[in-house]
């Protein structure tokens, strides 16, 4: 029986080479390569490497591990805009992109930052409230989608 720390570096190396569209053709991989999981382990394996599902060039979806969110592809090129209300940040992305730079976001954690929530194409963020310096936060999300 393959161990844990294993399978996880073996989900990031496929994750990483291959274009994985799904989690049922992700568990058909591991499993004929001998690793024992079922789907929860795996979804819960997905949510500790904070892998995210972006679309790529071709507007195909795609699963990436959150250290590809950090090379100078996608995240810049589908960030459209950032609104404000309040502490709240209302991010508009291309479709694709707002989950995974939510999950770059909230990685970052950042104390102007209590957490975020994204769809397919639009991320609402939730600012302390001590941070109404709209410059200083607009000047986070663009550190963050440059890399």
């Amino acid at each position: 029986m393959k161990e844990k720390p294993q399978r996880l570096q073996r989900i990031k190396d496929i994750l990483t080479n291959q274009k994985i569209s799904g989690q049922e053709e992700l568990l058909n991989i591991l499993l004929d390569e001998g690793y024992d999981l079922t789907q929860a382990t795996l979804s819960r394996d997905l949510k500790f490497l904070k892998v995210a599902k972006t679309a790529d060039e071709n507007g195909n979806y795609r699963y990436i591990v959150q250290t590809e969110l950090n090379k100078p592809h996608s995240l810049e090129s589908g960030f459209l805009s950032a609104s404000f209300s309040g502490n709240i940040v209302i991010i508009k992305t291309l479709p694709g992109y707002a989950n995974p730079l939510a999950v770059l976001l909230d990685s970052h954690e950042h104390e102007m930052l209590v957490g975020s929530v994204a769809g397919d194409d639009t991320i609402f963020m939730a600012m302390n409230e001590d941070y109404h310096d709209r410059e200083t936060v607009l000047n986070f999300i663009n550190s963050v989608v440059k890399g």
